[in-house]
């Protein structure tokens, strides 16, 4: 199902772990089409092709991947990907001033830079944009002040 011009459902929901990873509500589904159209579509019509290498994660998914119980990703609300033709830094300099997200981080998980990018919260911090080290951890981020 094509959610936007450059992406697909299957594209936001294929993982590598063995476990079914299909939305189990419309809302999942509804947040996977406001993100690729707000948050990936843009980027990628600015930079070019993006990796996306989780978007929604099922209860099993997001658990054998070690990643919070609370995480955007159950309910379909985020994305990470990596960039295919251009600099990582540029395109999340841009993300930072030109989109409206939960969070944006630049992560780091074993050597290779990806961008994390969620949808707005409610009722949590929204504009949130850190730079993580090269860690499997979530506590670490430093906030950005001058993106």
């Amino acid at each position: 199902m094509k959610l936007s011009e450059n992406f697909t459902l299957e594209e936001l929901i294929t993982t590598e772990q063995p476990y079914p990873n299909y939305p189990s509500s419309e809302y999942e589904i509804m947040n996977l089409f406001y993100g690729a159209n707000y948050l990936l579509q843009p980027t990628r019509n600015v930079h070019g092709r993006l990796q996306i290498n989780s978007g929604y994660r099922s209860e099993k998914v997001n658990s054998v991947v070690g990643s919070k119980p609370s995480s955007d990703h159950k309910r379909g609300a985020a994305f990470d990907f990596v960039t295919l033709d251009i600099n990582i830094e540029t395109v999340f300099g841009w993300c930072v001033k030109n989109l409206t997200f939960g969070q944006c981080i630049l992560e780091t998980r074993n050597g290779v830079k990806l961008i994390h990018i969620s949808l707005v919260r409610f009722n949590k911090p929204n504009q949130e944009a850190f730079i993580s080290p090269d860690k499997d951890t979530y506590i670490t981020y430093k906030p950005i002040t001058n993106v």
